[in-house]
């Protein structure tokens, strides 16, 4: 009688286990799947790790129950034994073996999104120890069963921490090798500008080489006894015109300084000083900045020095008329146009802080005394008559 009784219970049990099993809504996550190096150590329950064999980790189910583990993307699915806890990572809910991954095709992903159905529980325990055992297996009440929980988890952290360097170290990789081509191609760009630098300088060596060259024979001709008429003539024309120049540039130099008789350069002028000063007309043509009036000459000639020490070069003077008197107003110029004559009023006033200076159109300078001339009236001729 009583074992009929305890096998009527051991069936009401089962069905009991089957019916809560089945009603569990499916659960939706990430699966992921053990790394080869856990192949052959100890699972939760106590079984080794079979990376063949179709098992896998959930944090709650008990140990044996069969679960339907359906690929969302693809639709695969793979029917696997839980013998293990874990994954202890947010987000994902089951841990796959590796024949399991393959199966579902998962394992170019490393991670994915499915779904887990019921298909059976475990089977009810045959007697009391049986049921002890599965009991303590379903909720790890036992020492053993915490300890081996927390080896899961310290063998997943080391599983986290193994895909993070295998990440970090391919990131490092790569930003080292963009770094090595950046660096070629700056090496191969510098070899290729300072070869063209030397080809460069090379050709005008050769050219300068082969000009010293030809200017040598023709000396030499020259003074051999056969001279070529042609090239002495050339020869002394070339050297007669740099002579020339010469004495035009010295010329030029000695006209335009403001020297004493005996050659010395003066740096200011005073009264019992002795200077010559050149003055040319110019074309009124371009711009120019006004930067004062005055109506002594000999200020003008003092301003004139002040500016050529502040190292100004092209200095004018225009003579206008004031009070039947001459006024002469110092510009500086011609500039080729109005822009650049802005700026030069512009850079002198910061310079010199005088706010006075203005732009003024060198073409429109005229005497303030002078008439404007008006277009004469033109009267009609009168009409000749017939005699």
């Amino acid at each position: 009688m009583k074992i009929i009784q305890k096998l009527i219970y051991t069936l009401i049990l089962a069905f009991v286990i089957q019916v809560k099993a089945f009603a569990m809504p499916p659960e939706i996550g990430l699966a992921s799947f053990y790394a080869d190096k856990f192949h052959g150590q100890k699972t939760a329950n106590g079984e080794i790790y079979d990376k063949t064999a179709l098992t896998a980790a959930h944090l709650t189910l008990p140990f044996g129950t069969l679960v339907k583990v359906k690929h969302l993307k693809t639709g695969k699915e793979v029917t696997v034994r839980i013998n293990d806890r874990g994954p202890f990572i947010k987000g994902r809910i089951i841990d796959l073996s590796g024949a399991a991954a393959s199966q579902l095709g998962m394992l170019q992903e490393g991670q994915t999104k499915v779904e887990l159905s019921i298909v059976t529980a475990p089977e009810p325990a045959k007697d009391k120890n049986d049921k002890e055992k599965t009991d303590s297996n379903a909720i790890a009440k036992t020492d053993a069963e915490k300890k081996a929980a927390e080896e899961a988890k310290k063998l997943a952290d080391a599983k986290i921490a193994e895909e993070a360097k295998k990440l970090a170290d391919a990131k490092i990789a790569e930003e080292a090798k963009k770094l090595a081509d950046k660096k070629a191609a700056d090496d191969a760009k510098k070899a290729a500008d300072d070869k063209k630098l030397a080809d460069k300088k090379a050709a005008d060596d050769a050219k300068k080489a082969a000009g010293d060259k030809k200017v040598l024979d023709d000396k030499k001709k020259n003074s051999s006894g056969n001279p070529d008429p042609a090239k002495t003539t050339k020869m002394a024309n070339l050297e007669k015109g740099k002579a020339e120049g010469k004495e035009k540039a010295n010329n030029n130099k000695a006209n335009t300084s403001n020297a004493r008789p005996n050659g010395k350069e003066t740096t200011s002028i005073k009264q019992g000083g002795l200077y010559k000063i050149q003055a040319s007309e110019l074309e009124k043509k371009g711009f120019g900045v006004q930067i004062g009036g005055f109506s002594e000459y000999e200020t003008v000639l003092s301003e004139m020095e002040k500016l050529e020490a502040q190292g100004h070069k092209a200095i004018l003077v225009f003579v206008d008329e004031l009070n039947g008197k001459n006024f002469y107003k110092i510009i500086l110029g011609p500039y080729v146009n109005k822009e650049y004559a802005d700026a030069e009023c512009k850079k002198f006033e910061q310079k010199s802080k005088n706010k006075d200076a203005f732009v003024v159109n060198l073409e429109t300078l005229v005497l303030k005394s002078a008439p404007i001339e008006k277009p004469a009236d033109k009267k009609p001729a009168p009409a000749k008559t017939k005699k």
